[in-house]
């Protein structure tokens, strides 16, 4: 799906602007939409839509490298130390 219907626009809405919700990223707003209306939606497409039409800022998903060594990692957190 590329193009989000009005009903489903409006429920976007609905639950950015509910107060009983902890949406705090995009990846978790897509979860809620896939669970509650069973719509599966590319990323980029939710992200334009709420940022055009609702004004939303929420979490940007950033994936982590996937060839992280965690070794290195605390390695070079005890150098900081």
């Amino acid at each position: 799906v590329k193009k989000i219907s009005k009903e489903l626009s409006d429920s976007i809405f609905e639950e950015l602007n509910n107060n009983q919700t902890t949406i705090t990223s995009y990846v978790e707003l897509l979860s809620i939409l896939k669970e509650k209306y069973n719509v599966t939606l590319p990323y980029t497409t939710l992200y334009s839509h709420c940022r055009r039409k609702h004004k939303s800022v929420l979490k940007v998903s950033r994936k982590s490298h996937y060839k992280k060594d965690d070794k290195a990692v605390e390695a070079f957190k005890k150098l900081q130390e």
